[in-house]
Formats: C-alpha cells, structure tokens, sequence
C-alpha cells in the first residue's frame, strides 16, 4: 500500500473512531426529528385529517419517538419537552383510533 493510502486509512479511521462522526449522525437526526415535529404541528393545526394524513400522523409519531430514542442513546440532551408535545399530539387524535 502506498504511503497516501496509508495516511488516508489512517484520517478516516480516526474520523470512525472519534466524536466527529457521533456528532455528524446527531446532527442528521435532529434534522429530522425537526422535520417530522414540524410535519406533526402543521397536522396538529387541522380540526379534521383525512385517512392519508392519519396515517401520516400516525408515522410520523412513531419516527419521532424512535428518533427520540435514538438520540438519546448518542446524546445526554434531555428530551423530556419533546416526549411532552408527542404525548400532547397523541391525546389530541387519541379519539380517533
């Protein structure tokens, strides 16, 4: 192997085993755990939702607790606000199902 290659394997494996890639995929989760709050508030506001947007509804909950999860096992952020408004979500279609 020649010595580029060498000092290549060498950058990424400290980049695998350092906190840099932790914080890459965190970021990426929190995107969309942002992303799927704002889908979850947009339907919130609606006082009826069709059976696409329940189901919509209903898979966007499930992801965002599953997100939630997941960044709480990358993370020591407190997501207990976040588990909160998914709880308040639910309750609010809770009739529905």
């Amino acid at each position: 192997m020649s010595y580029e290659k060498k000092l290549l394997t060498q950058v990424v494996d400290s980049i695998y085993s350092s906190d840099f890639c932790d914080n890459i995929v965190v970021a990426r989760l929190t995107d969309s755990l942002n992303g799927v709050l704002d889908d979850l508030e947009s339907l919130n506001k609606k006082t009826e939702l069709l059976e696409h947007q329940r189901i919509d509804f209903v898979d966007n909950l499930e992801f965002a607790r599953s997100l939630v999860g997941v960044l709480g096992g990358f993370t020591t952020n407190d997501y207990q606000d976040t588990m909160l408004q998914l709880d308040k979500y639910e309750d609010r279609f809770m009739p529905e199902y």
